[in-house]
């Protein structure tokens, strides 16, 4: 697993992206604390013909990968949902996942 970059995020909850061991690209939102109801994790993963994909969308000269697709990505989203409305409209498939914790 790569390091973790945190999104500037909206609302409450914690955003962040990263490569899991598989080399899978993963976006989360977790939502947890006092406030929630319960704790939630919303994750998002994408293979690397799905990051190659999701990389020429974002930056189509640059084609950034590795760390520097998790830093383009933090500079031009706020949060795990608008990464994934970007994704939904490009058509650019992911798994999703929700994990609820009462």
């Amino acid at each position: 697993m790569t390091e973790r970059v945190r999104l500037r995020g909206t609302g409450r909850g914690a955003h962040s992206i990263y490569y899991d061991e598989a080399g899978s690209l993963v976006i989360e939102w977790h939502d947890f604390g006092e406030e929630a109801p319960y704790e939630s994790a919303n994750t998002i993963r994408l293979d690397a013909a799905s990051q190659d994909a999701l990389s020429g969308a974002v930056d189509s000269a640059a084609m950034p990968s590795g760390e520097a697709l998790l830093h383009a990505l933090a500079a031009r989203f706020r949060s795990y949902f608008e990464i994934r409305a970007f994704a939904d409209a490009e058509a650019i498939p992911f798994e999703a996942e929700v994990d609820f914790r009462p």
